[in-house]
């Protein structure tokens, strides 16, 4: 995997912690969840442009847990670090 790869699978990964706690917590089924993500690369300079995450359901949801759900996956520490991006230093020694 390159490293975009990993960036991507590793949000994808927060995403469904902080969704398997909401359900667990609010006693929906989650075996056979699936998040799968999708990025945009962006030129000058070369990066990530855009993120997009879509989640599977192995069941259907009313509205409420449809709702709980999305705001569930906004709460993953990884893509609140994207939303507010963090200063980034780089030091040579």
């Amino acid at each position: 995997m390159m490293p975009p790869e990993v960036f991507l699978s590793s949000l994808g990964f927060c995403i469904g912690i902080y969704v398997k706690r909401y359900c667990t917590k609010n006693n929906i089924p989650f075996k056979g969840f699936k998040v799968i993500v999708h990025s945009k690369s962006g030129f000058e300079p070369s990066r990530i442009a855009k993120i997009d995450s879509q989640m599977e359901m192995p069941e259907p949801l009313s509205a409420e847990q449809r709702d709980g759900v999305l705001n569930a996956a906004t709460k993953c520490y990884l893509s609140n670090t994207l939303s507010q991006p963090p200063q980034i230093s780089f030091q040579l020694k």
